[in-house]
C-alpha cells in the first residue's frame, strides 16, 4: 500500500449540480496519484452523489481509503432559506477544517463513522467551491501556508465575465461602480442589489470584447427575461475571494476551447494578478470516450428514473431521440407557449422526445397539457421524468441523436464527450457564451434564436431578427430538424467530432489539461 504523503481537502458547494465536475475530478486524482489522500467535507445531501462517483470509478471507501467522504452538516429542511443554509455550511466547514488541521477527529453526520486525522499529514492544499462564505479567509487565518484554490466550473469567457475587469468585458469592478453610483446620489434611493442590477442592464449596444471573435452584442448575454437571483453581494464576495484571498483557481476547461480568450485570461489572472490558473478540462469517469450500446449502458448506481429511461430508449431507432433538459435552475417559465410549440412541433415531425424537468417542483403546472403528454405516451414517442441521474451515460446511448439544452457547462461538456449534436436554448450566466462559441466559431451546434425574450430579443450581431411569435419558433424548429438530417447537420457533426478529438487530446497523457493536473499536484507538494 502506498504511503499517503500528500493531503488535499475538498469543499463542494451545497448545490451539488454546480460543482458536479468536482466528483469525477476527485476520483480521477485518487486513481492517478497513489500517495494522495483526499478528504471531502460535504453537505449531507451531497454525499450520495460522491459515493456514486466513487462506485463508478471503482474506488473503495474503507478505513484505509485514499478518499474520505464526510458529511459535516445536515439540511435544516424544506422550510430553510437557501442563503441561511449556505452560511450554516460555511461555518461548519471552517470548524471541520480547524479540526483536521489540528489532527482531531470528525464524525460523519450521515453514517456516524468517526474519521481521525492524527496519523495523516496536515493538508497542504484546500480546493473549495464557489459561494462558500468566508471559507478561504478562515482557512488562511488558521493556516497561512496552506494553499487555497477555488474550483470554478467555467470556461475562460465564463470566468472573465463575472470576475474580470471592465476592459475585458467583466463585472469584476461591479461592487465599486455600484457604490460610486449610490454615493453620487444617482442611485441613492435603491438598495445595493437593485442599484447593481440597474448598472448590469445598462447596455452599450456594442459587441462584447471577445478575443476569439464570438459575434455578440452586450445585450445578447441576456437572451431570456428570467428573474435574476438575489446573489449580487455573494458574487461580490466571491470576486474578492478569487482575485484577492485565494491563491488561484481550477477551471473546468482546456486551452483549445476559446484559445485566444484563454491567452487573455492568462495575461490578466496569471501575469497581472499573480494568481495560479489550472485548466484541468472536463472531468469524466473512466472510459467516457467510446459510444455506448444498449447492453453496455450500465444499470443505475442509485434507483430512480434511469431504468425507465433506458427501457424507453431501447425501443427507439438509433440517433432518433431529442433529449430535452434545462438543468436544475432554468426553465422557460415566462414563455411556456414557446416551450409547448417546440414539443408539439417535434411530435408533428414524428421525433421521439425524452424530457426531464430538472427541479420538478419549480416547473409550472400545465407546462405540458395532459392531452399532449398522453399523445406522447400513446405514440410511444415521448417520456417525461422528473430527473435523470448519470446524464452523461444517457447521452452516450445510441438512441440519443440531439440534446436540446440550456448550454450550462456540465451539459455542454457531457454532450461534447458523448459526441451528441446540441440545440441550445440559453438563459443566462455562461450559457449564452457557450452556445454562441460552439454555434458560430466551432460550427458544431445549433442555437434557437426565435425563443429569445427581454433584452436579448433585439437583433443579434450574427444577423437576422427575432419575430417573437409561436409561428416563428415552429418554423425555426422545423428548419433545424431538417438541417440536422441534411448537409448542414453532417457538417456540424464532422466539426463536433474533430473538436472533440482536440479536447480528448488535451485530456490524454501529454496533453495540456493532463499536465495541468500534474502541475497542480506539484504545486500542492511544494513549499511555495
Amino acid at each position: 500500500m502506498a504511503q499517503h504523503t500528500l493531503h488535499i481537502v475538498f469543499a463542494p458547494s451545497i448545490s451539488f449540480t454546480h460543482c458536479r465536475q468536482m466528483a469525477p475530478f476527485i476520483t480521477n486524482l485518487v486513481r492517478r496519484y497513489p500517495h494522495l489522500t483526499i478528504t471531502v467535507l460535504a453537505w449531507n445531501d451531497s454525499l450520495p452523489d460522491f459515493r456514486e462517483g466513487a462506485k463508478r470509478a471503482d474506488l473503495q471507501l474503507d478505513d484505509n481509503s485514499q478518499l474520505r467522504l464526510i458529511g459535516i452538516v445536515k439540511s435544516a429542511g424544506d422550510d430553510a432559506q437557501p442563503l441561511d443554509e449556505y452560511r450554516s455550511f460555511g461555518d461548519a466547514l471552517s470548524r471541520a477544517y480547524d479540526t483536521i488541521f489540528d489532527g482531531g477527529s470528525l464524525e460523519c453526520c450521515d453514517s456516524g463513522r468517526a474519521f481521525t486525522f492524527d496519523s495523516l499529514p496536515r493538508p497542504s492544499l484546500v480546493i473549495g467551491a464557489m459561494f462558500i462564505p468566508n471559507f478561504a479567509q478562515n482557512v488562511k487565518a488558521k493556516s497561512p501556508d496552506v494553499k487555497f484554490l477555488v474550483f470554478v466550473p467555467s470556461t475562460a469567457s465564463g470566468f472573465i465575465r463575472p470576475f474580470g475587469p471592465r476592459e475585458l468585458g467583466g463585472l469584476g469592478s461591479w461592487e465599486n461602480e455600484t457604490n460610486e453610483e449610490i454615493a453620487s446620489g444617482r442611485l441613492q434611493d435603491l438598495t445595493p442589489e437593485a442599484a447593481a442590477r440597474v448598472l448590469e442592464y445598462r447596455f452599450s449596444r456594442i459587441p462584447i470584447p471577445s478575443p476569439d471573435g464570438v459575434p455578440m452584442y452586450d445585450y445578447e448575454l441576456y437572451p431570456q427575461d428570467v428573474a435574476p437571483a438575489s446573489i449580487v453581494q455573494w458574487l461580490w464576495q466571491e470576486t474578492t475571494q478569487i482575485t484577492a484571498t485565494a491563491d488561484g483557481v481550477v477551471l473546468v476547461t482546456t486551452p483549445r476551447f476559446e484559445p485566444e480568450t484563454t491567452t487573455t485570461l492568462r495575461d490578466w489572472y496569471n501575469d497581472q494578478l499573480g494568481k495560479r490558473l489550472f485548466l484541468v478540462g472536463p472531468q469524466a469517469y473512466p472510459d467516457p470516450t467510446g459510444p455506448a450500446t444498449n447492453d453496455e449502458v450500465p444499470p443505475p448506481v442509485r434507483p430512480g428514473s434511469t431504468a425507465i429511461v433506458l427501457s424507453f430508449l431501447r425501443n427507439q431507432a438509433p440517433g432518433s431521440v431529442w433529449f430535452i433538459s434545462f438543468g436544475t435552475t432554468y426553465f422557460p417559465y415566462n414563455r411556456l407557449g414557446y416551450f409547448r410549440t417546440v414539443i408539439e412541433t417535434l411530435l408533428e415531425l414524428d421525433i421521439p422526445i425524452l424530457l426531464t424537468w430538472g427541479w420538478s417542483d419549480t416547473v409550472p403546472k400545465g407546462a405540458i397539457s395532459p392531452e399532449l403528454e398522453m399523445e406522447m405516451r400513446v405514440k410511444n414517442k415521448g417520456l417525461i421524468v422528473d430527473w435523470i441521474h448519470q446524464q452523461d451515460e444517457i447521452l452516450r446511448h445510441p438512441s440519443i441523436g440531439v440534446f436540446l439544452s440550456h448550454g450550462g457547462l456540465n451539459s455542454m461538456w457531457e454532450a461534447l464527450l458523448a459526441k451528441v449534436l446540441c440545440v441550445y436554448w440559453p438563459f443566462a450566466v455562461d450559457q449564452p457564451l457557450n452556445a454562441a462559441y460552439l454555434t458560430t466559431k466551432v460550427d458544431c451546434a445549433f442555437e434557437l434564436l426565435q425563443v429569445r425574450t427581454g433584452p436579448g430579443a433585439d437583433p443579434p450581431l450574427r444577423g437576422g431578427s427575432i419575430d417573437g411569435s409561436n409561428d416563428a419558433v415552429k418554423a425555426e424548429i422545423k428548419q433545424i430538424a431538417e438541417d440536422i438530417k441534411g448537409e448542414v447537420g453532417e457538417r456540424k457533426r464532422q466539426n463536433l467530432a474533430a473538436f472533440r478529438e482536440k479536447i480528448l487530446a488535451e485530456l490524454a497523457e501529454g496533453g495540456d489539461s493532463y499536465e495541468a493536473i500534474d502541475h497542480l499536484i506539484t504545486y500542492a507538494s511544494s513549499d511555495n
